[in-house]
């Protein structure tokens, strides 16, 4: 992300009172327009990776912009513009943003909650001699640690899914 983006919403886009004469949050997370054309409808559009924008009324600085549903559910509930870079979904589910199911969260906060997923040949190398080499990777920001040599491809990716699944149990 840009750091014009990063700065776009470090400050709101509008004053408080602007959003609540022009907007009601209903069901939630749901926003019933006041006024203008679209009084008394549902508005907020998706954009290109699945979160709902809102456009925000106009203000002196500002001709029209438009600001995550997350950041104005936050704000109109709260009545504090959020100061973390990202809101994040606690139930990974980017439509619901009802203000239990929200919380300001960092860049790398936000990285913690990407699936992972497990590629069959993880941390398997092919040694100079022919065999194969096996590497774990402990936790997610540890060192990488060396798991020893096998004969085989398949007995390395054992050893390393072995280490894998047993750092899953102890998280």
């Amino acid at each position: 992300m840009s750091e014009k983006t990063i700065r776009k919403h470090l400050e709101p886009p509008c004053s408080l009172e602007a959003m609540h004469k022009a907007y009601r949050i209903v069901n939630g997370c749901e926003f019933l327009k006041l006024t203008g054309r679209k009084r008394g409808l549902i508005v907020g559009s998706m954009n290109g990776r699945g979160y709902v924008k809102l456009s925000v009324p106009p203000s002196p600085c500002r001709i029209r912009s438009t600001i995550p549903r997350s950041y104005a559910v936050w704000w109109m509930t709260t009545g504090i513009w959020p100061m973390a870079p990202t809101m994040d979904h606690i139930d990974r589910n980017r439509m619901n943003d009802r203000i239990e199911n929200l919380r300001q969260a960092t860049y790398e906060e936000q990285s913690y909650n990407q699936d992972r997923v497990f590629h069959p040949d993880k941390g398997v190398r092919e040694a100079y001699n022919g065999k194969y080499t096996a590497r774990a990777c402990l936790t997610q920001k540890g060192p990488q640690v060396h798991l020893g040599t096998f004969d085989t491809r398949a007995e390395a990716r054992a050893a390393v899914q072995r280490v894998d699944w047993a750092t899953k149990i102890d998280a």
